[in-house]
């Protein structure tokens, strides 16, 4: 399938990235197909190896594809048109709006947490649990703050386990990008009326990750995004 020739108003690899992804959402690539070669595709759409590297990058870190050392690059996960209409192009894109970066966060991590599970030791869950019990006593007593805090830790300490540097520092600059102040202040009013909520889903991911269970975890970790996301919007739009 071919590619076509790169215009510059964007940065270069974002347009070879959206190039790639939708030639993978229309067809022209399943899961387990390989892409060409780094060269074929400069070639093709006019542009640096480099920044067909750079692309290829992004996209990796993203959980689309992966690279074989000696092999070539590979479709990994086929993203469906919602995804990449509403949450993975606005990433690459490094779009400054909160909320977006959120979401992203939801389409990512449980892709995190599945390359993570094999990787994490029993000295790792310890950790884990210190973590989540200094989360716990914090929302124990209001203070929203540090709890946010500590759920950063939780959550990039689990990305660390993860052995691709890529995917490691994909997640700590999604992290950053949503230290947003009014984001913060949403997740903390949900945390108000949701310490429960919060607490039992943390505990039951954890769980879910010392079982090995996979699929478990990867819909825990989607279920914990969705009532901060709703009660963000909710407010989002109020304020806009």
């Amino acid at each position: 399938m071919g590619f076509e020739k790169v215009e510059e108003e964007k940065k270069v690899f974002i347009k070879v990235s959206e190039q790639i992804l939708r030639s993978i959402i229309e067809g022209g690539y399943e899961v387990g197909d390989k892409l060409p070669p780094e060269r074929e595709l400069s070639r093709q759409m006019g542009v640096s190896r480099n920044s067909i590297r750079e692309a290829l990058g992004t996209l990796q870190a993203l959980n689309i594809v992966s690279s074989h050392a000696g092999s070539g690059t590979y479709v990994e996960n086929l993203p469906d048109s919602k995804e990449l209409e509403a949450l993975i192009l606005p990433v690459i894109e490094e779009s400054e709006n909160p909320m977006v970066v959120f979401e992203a966060r939801k389409v990512f991590e449980p892709g995190v947490i599945e390359k993570a599970i094999p990787s994490l030791e029993e000295r790792d869950f310890d950790v884990l649990r210190q973590i989540l019990n200094d989360m716990e006593s914090l929302l124990e007593s209001d203070k929203y703050e540090e709890a946010y805090e500590a759920n950063a830790r939780f959550h990039l300490y689990i990305a660390k386990a993860v052995e691709n540097p890529i995917v490691r520092n994909t997640m700590s600059s999604l992290w950053k990008q949503t230290h947003d102040e009014l984001l913060r202040e949403a997740v903390g009013n949900y945390w108000r009326d949701n310490k429960e909520t919060a607490n039992d889903l943390h505990w039951k991911l954890l769980d879910a990750m010392e079982r090995g269970d996979v699929v478990s975890a990867k819909e825990i970790v989607r279920d914990h995004y969705e009532g901060p996301r709703k009660y963000f919007l909710k407010n989002y739009e109020k304020d806009e």
